[in-house]
């Protein structure tokens, strides 16, 4: 009988401890803007590395005249990450 009593005792106090959840409050999210300008320009995706057989930012300014003339108006650079083995290159050119 004392373990009952102690039972319902501890179950009367825990749950006279809990409480509902205080409320989240909505989040409101504004949309995001885009310049008109930017949001019909043609952007090319650029990987250094790739794009020239010598894969140095300096071999990829000589062809910005090419993509211009392309009608490219933005460059997106891919990250330039340092690579595992010094000028490592494959053959399939990963």
């Amino acid at each position: 009988m004392k373990n009952h009593a102690l039972f319902f005792l501890l179950s009367a106090i825990l749950a006279a401890s809990c409480s509902p959840a205080p409320p989240v409050p909505e989040k409101v999210e504004e949309p995001i803007s885009f310049p008109e300008k930017i949001a019909s320009a043609t952007i090319y995706e650029a990987n250094i590395r790739q794009h020239t057989p010598e894969g140095t930012i300096n071999a990829f300014t000589e062809g910005l005249p090419r993509l211009k003339e392309l009608g490219v108006q933005m460059l997106w650079i891919m990250p330039i990450q340092p690579i595992g083995i010094k000028n490592r290159k494959g053959p399939l050119g990963s």
